[in-house]
């Protein structure tokens, strides 16, 4: 496996790793190795490092393990000498000691390392931080090996807001929102930005190893995607969709936000990438009035009435036919919703569309704003619907607590001949925002089944995950998500070192989950 730690003891290993440490503008001295107690964090499972686990002394001198799961220690006075460290990592536990602690005393003797096995206690496997400075610091430092060319800075990157992907001309082409630069906290791109990375099987990494983003730069830095005039306010791209014009010529659209703080969008424009200038051109002003505000990640769909783009973010659907000519035209968006055509929401009665039988009437509507997880708390609150009516109602299988997804993301399976969702829930078991769960349905709009708790952050938050089915094996037997973590919404007054603000990437073995049999 690419990036576990080899040469641990110096040799040949320290100059390559100090050679890597001045390429990044760090200064070796010689002690890329002989100056560091190795300590190297695996999934007893897998024998794979497990990333972001703490490793903290007992006065608490805290270090936090890299992408290759490696910490590499060195501080005066508790060098060469027996050392008690505690180890905690959300979703992974270690065996206590014969006192009950859950940690380990180990020889810290420079030059050396030691494995310290973790079990792995919930079913998304921790794989890599995607973005940010530090991704194999301690590994180079160690004087071991990355799978990636940047191991400690790339384009000057500090931090990144969600992602957004889609194939485009053959790569995978990313965009993330705000970035962080190490200069000061207004110093990075507030205009969004861009990067691509090659896909597994046309020269791109096992993506169990890692991603090589190739960062669309200006002058060192991130370039950024709206070169728009001012204000200067905040711009965020969403959804990004790649749909064929009448020609037949694929165009890449995105849906581009003015935000003034703290969140409140005043404006709203679709617009489409430039490859000459590697910039988003506006097309057209997208009304904030309009009923239909497109959102979430698309997916191309077959219905018994043609092909459609869905757009779903595990809250509210729209789609489109996928066409450019359609896409670029508000009027042919299309809402999946309870109420009558052409209506807004509110807790009017005679907005609600129903049939002749009295039953509430879900159906794809134009003109009309799409209903949701929480339009659907407010209608029944106020009586107007039951919850045996309610399109959006999972709930957890062990307590039958209702689950209320905040954001997610939907794929086809094949392996499961169903649809995927990976959300995060609203207020869940350990956090506001970091409880991430599994559940899959015949169709793209449910009702969800095998709902399951894949992976949670209790001290900081994990929000907008999204599926990688581009990066699915065994015909997504195994499947990829990621998400944006981060101490925003949490408690947390301090963020985790080189973590914060950044993009964690899980494996999810559906094999392994106990899932009941797919049904039609």
């Amino acid at each position: 496996m690419r990036g576990v730690l080899r040469g641990l003891t110096c040799g040949g290993a320290l100059r390559w790793g100090a050679a890597l440490l001045m390429l990044a503008g760090l200064q070796a001295d010689g002690v890329a190795c002989q100056g560091y107690f190795g300590i190297r964090v695996v999934d007893t499972a897998t024998s794979r490092g497990v990333p972001l686990v703490r490793v903290r002394t007992l006065n608490g001198i805290a270090h936090y393990t890299d992408n290759a799961g490696a910490v590499a220690f060195a501080e005066p006075g508790l060098m060469d000498r027996e050392v008690f460290f505690e180890f905690h990592s959300d979703g992974y536990t270690i065996e206590p000691d014969g006192l009950g602690f859950r940690g380990r005393t180990l020889l810290t003797t420079p030059g050396t390392s030691v494995t310290v096995e973790m079990t792995r206690t919930q079913p998304a496997e921790r794989l890599y931080r995607i973005t940010g400075q530090g991704l194999y610091r301690d590994t180079v430092l160690l004087g071991g090996t990355a799978p990636i060319r940047e191991p400690i800075l790339n384009a000057s990157v500090l931090g990144q807001d969600s992602a957004l992907t889609a194939i485009w001309q053959g790569q995978l082409f990313w965009i993330w929102g705000d970035t962080t630069h190490p200069r000061h906290p207004l110093g990075g791109s507030f205009k969004a930005c861009a990067g691509t990375s090659r896909l597994p099987g046309r020269g791109g990494l096992d993506p169990d190893t890692g991603l090589q983003i190739d960062y669309l730069t200006t002058g060192g830095f991130v370039q950024p995607l709206i070169p728009w005039p001012p204000p200067d306010h905040p711009h965020w791209i969403g959804p990004l969709i790649v749909v064929p014009d009448a020609s037949g010529r694929e165009r890449m659209l995105g849906f581009v936000s003015e935000i003034k703080p703290p969140m409140e969008t005043v404006k709203r424009t679709l617009a489409e990438f430039d490859g000459a200038t590697s910039t988003f051109v506006p097309l057209k002003p997208w009304p904030l009035d309009f009923p239909i505000q497109p959102n979430g990640v698309p997916m191309r769909v077959t219905e018994s009435d043609g092909e459609w783009l869905l757009l779903t973010d595990c809250v509210r659907h729209t789609r489109v036919r996928p066409r450019f000519e359609a896409a670029a035209d508000p009027r042919q968006w299309e809402a999946y919703t309870c109420l009558k055509a052409g209506e807004r929401f509110s807790t009017d009665p005679a907005r609600l569309a129903r049939d002749a039988a009295g039953r509430l009437d879900y159906a794809w509507r134009r003109n009309t704003e799409p209903t949701g997880i929480a339009d659907e708390d407010r209608l029944e609150s106020a009586g107007l619907i039951r919850a045996s009516e309610r399109r959006f109602d999972l709930r957890d299988e062990a307590t039958q607590v209702r689950i209320r997804p905040a954001s997610g993301t939907v794929s086809w399976n094949s392996w499961r001949g169903r649809y995927v969702t990976v959300f995060v829930q609203s207020y869940g078991r350990h956090s506001v925002l970091g409880d991430v769960w599994y559940a899959d349905s015949p169709s793209p709009l449910g009702p969800w089944e095998n709902l399951r708790l894949v992976a949670a952050h209790s001290e900081m938050s994990y929000y907008n995950p999204i599926q990688h089915p581009e990066l699915a094996r065994d015909s997504g037997r195994v499947i990829y998500f990621e998400g944006t973590y981060t101490r925003t919404f949490s408690s947390t007054a301090d963020p985790v070192p080189r973590y914060e603000y950044n993009q964690l990437m899980y494996r999810l073995d559906l094999a392994a989950m106990g899932l009941s049999p797919s049904r039609p």
